[in-house]
């Protein structure tokens, strides 16, 4: 289970009712999705730098390592992970140029979803043989529309 210590702003995982606090340098540490591959633990999440309150990197953590999915200079967030194998996929957005974007990222190689220019969030990843599926949401007309994408 994976959640957050608010008091001290800090990502927090249990195993066995044992907490583990997951750390950035000078930030304040938020997880959102686990996953377990063998022994390994996963979990998505963001860091959000104190000195630059509210600006948050997208990252995830193997084993308590911390992994940055972005620089930092755009206010992004990992919301759900899943392993392949070696291949860790993990689902989130940024905002960048006042566009927040649905992404995910494979091996920490970034790849937008829809067309990049409407407000969207990617929510939850799934894989099924080769096929990457991801669900979110995208501003519409009407306001937000859940959508699921299919390999992009």
């Amino acid at each position: 289970m994976c959640g957050n210590d608010y008091v001290n702003n800090l990502a927090v995982y249990w195993k066995n009712g044992v907490p583990f606090t997951l750390t950035a340098p000078s930030a304040r540490t938020y997880s959102l999705s686990m996953f377990v591959s063998g022994t390994d633990v996963y979990i998505a999440g963001y860091s959000e730098d104190v000195t630059r309150p509210f600006r948050q990197q997208a990252v995830y953590w193997k084993n308590g390592s911390m992994v940055t999915l972005t620089d930092g200079t755009t206010n992004a967030i990992a919301n759900s992970i899943i392993v392949n194998g070696t291949d860790v996929y993990v689902a989130g957005r940024e905002n960048a140029g006042g566009t927040q974007t649905a992404k995910y990222w494979k091996n920490g190689v970034p790849v937008v979803l829809g067309n990049g220019t409407a407000y969207a969030e990617a929510t939850s990843i799934a894989l099924s043989g080769n096929t990457v599926y991801v669900a979110g949401y995208e501003d519409g007309p009407s306001g937000q529309i859940a959508k699921y994408w299919k390999n992009n």
